[in-house]
């Protein structure tokens, strides 16, 4: 696999800070939800979308359940291997990547042996 740059950052670089800045910014919204239900209720109603609290509040606790599992036996900051593969099964199926990286490479070798 080739390394793309992003502003001088290699890919494994920029995506190990995009995972931790994304676990951070979920970890923010679970910790503080009615501050995030207002700010999606407010966007919804902008876009003139029907806007509902109690199923949003709904959705946020399901993507609670998806983002910090938890039951899984798995960090929630670390990538579940399953998942892992079967990602990139579907990105060389697609055509989207050439070659799969390696789990252990591609987590910097320290992921699934905790």
């Amino acid at each position: 696999m080739t390394n793309v740059t992003i502003r001088g950052i290699d890919d494994q670089t920029y995506l190990k800070f995009s995972a931790q800045a994304t676990l951070e910014g979920w970890a923010y919204v679970f910790a503080h939800p009615e501050e995030a239900l207002d700010l999606v209720i407010r966007r919804m109603k902008e876009h003139k979308v029907q806007a509902n609290r109690a199923h949003q509040r709904w959705m946020l606790s399901r993507m609670k359940d998806l983002v910090m599992p938890g039951k899984s036996g798995i960090p929630a900051d670390t990538l579940n291997p399953e998942n892992f593969k079967s990602v990139a099964d579907f990105l060389l199926k697609e055509r989207l990547i050439r070659q799969a990286p390696d789990y252990r490479t591609f987590t910097g070798g320290t992921h699934g042996n905790r």
